[in-house]
């Protein structure tokens, strides 16, 4: 199972970043080969929001766009959107506690704690989730 953090999303999608031609490719590859692909609702959220920002990007995509580009993504057999189970507060609690987490950490904390919960490989080139132990993480644009 593999779970895939925001700036991927946004690095495949957005032709101005210059990590976009690394994550394109892997992107498209990974979404449509047999592989268990879980967005959370953070990453999905996160590309509509950052995407959609016109003071962020000199061509942002209209929500119509952003709209379209998930339906995409949660369309295909593979893919699916990744809950908190039972356990989720548990994990989450102590990736908290024991990791230094404040600001915008406790996103990230929270995506760990989704894809420890489900034994899940979190693919990310956000170098801070490597603080939280338990996590599998892999930067397919390393």
């Amino acid at each position: 199972m593999s779970v895939i953090d925001a700036n991927l999303l946004i690095y495949a999608y957005v032709e101005t970043l210059p990590q976009h031609t690394t994550a394109r490719p892997w992107l498209e590859a990974i979404l449509s080969s047999s592989t268990r692909i879980y967005l959370p609702w953070n990453s999905i959220l996160a590309f509509g929001r950052l995407t959609s920002k016109t003071n962020l990007f000199v061509d942002p995509y209209t929500i119509q766009e952003v709209i379209r580009i998930i339906d995409s993504w949660l369309q295909r057999s593979n893919v699916s959107v990744i809950e908190p189970g039972p356990r989720h507060w548990e994990i989450l609690r102590e990736l908290l506690a024991n990791h230094d987490v404040k600001g915008d950490l406790v996103n990230d904390a929270h995506i760990a704690a989704l894809a420890i919960e489900h034994d899940a490989t979190l693919y990310t080139a956000d170098r801070d989730f490597r603080r939280f132990a338990g996590l599998r993480v892999i930067n397919p644009l390393a």
